[in-house]
């Protein structure tokens, strides 16, 4: 009996495309926790330090527009990873980076000129933190590109306030520090991301060979009982049958009696 073996998938094939929520979603449920956390955190880290920097601001409606971005980005992380909306899609995703983002540009701008430090400043680590969240539910390369493209706004927008930074460095230093912030945590969670994907295609890949072992084996013992049973079958009554026809040498009346 020929037994067609099940096509192996590619377990890296599209590690790119996939995320944990998809392929695990009980792991991406027990990991949901997480979320609610780092919004807490963001939210809370930038109410701080904008009271903190209150001498800085001199703009206050941007900066209360600034914090209310950065509540809302978070607000979408919470509201978009619960597991009754699954998955995370896309737009949710770019909203979410977005609002950040708008965060920061915002609180820049209601301390434009003012502004005496980059490292304390809420917008690139509440970014950063942010797309830290989103490992268990976005692609890692979606993570790492808006990781990217969000550093190279901080960067931007870093650069221009040199001459008003109270540390006297060259502006790349500036740079450093700011994106770091934003790369750092994201890179983070797209390595995660990309992680556990691997491993998930790849248990899941193990799972199917050995499936199909185990299917080709039991097929095997089934062939097998099938045939004993039927011999057992022949040997009680067609092999009889036929050895006395062999030695009468004719088919009696018992005979078609009997086979019937």
């Amino acid at each position: 009996m020929t037994v067609t073996p099940l096509a192996q998938p590619r377990p890296h094939a599209q590690q790119g495309t996939l995320t944990q929520q998809r392929l695990d979603p009980l792991g991406a449920l027990a990991a949901w926790p997480l979320a609610p956390v780092v919004a807490l955190i963001v939210v809370a880290y930038a109410a701080t330090s904008t009271a903190l920097q209150a001498g800085q601001i001199q703009h206050p409606l941007l900066s209360v527009l600034a914090i209310v971005a950065s509540v809302a980005a978070a607000g979408t992380l919470v509201a978009a990873s619960r597991p009754d909306h699954a998955p995370f899609d896309r737009p949710l995703h770019l909203v979410m980076v977005g609002l950040a983002v708008s965060a920061h540009l915002l609180d820049q701008a209601a301390r434009w000129g003012h502004n005496t430090l980059i490292q304390d400043d809420f917008g690139p680590l509440s970014i950063g933190l942010l797309l830290l969240a989103l490992a268990p539910y976005r692609p890692w390369r979606e993570i790492a590109l808006s990781g990217s493209v969000a550093g190279a706004v901080v960067a931007a927008v870093t650069v221009p306030q040199a001459p008003f930074l109270s540390i006297v460095v060259p502006p790349q230093i500036y740079v450093i520090v700011a994106v770091s912030q934003v790369l750092a945590p994201a890179l983070a969670g797209a390595a995660y991301s990309r992680r556990i994907v691997r491993l998930l295609l790849t248990w899941q890949t193990d799972a199917r060979r050995a499936m199909a072992a185990r299917t080709e084996e039991s097929r095997g013992h089934v062939v097998r009982a099938v045939v004993e049973q039927q011999w057992a079958s022949l040997g009680a009554g067609v092999f009889p049958l036929l050895t006395g026809v062999l030695d009468h040498g004719e088919v009696t009346r018992a005979d078609i009696i009997r086979s019937g």
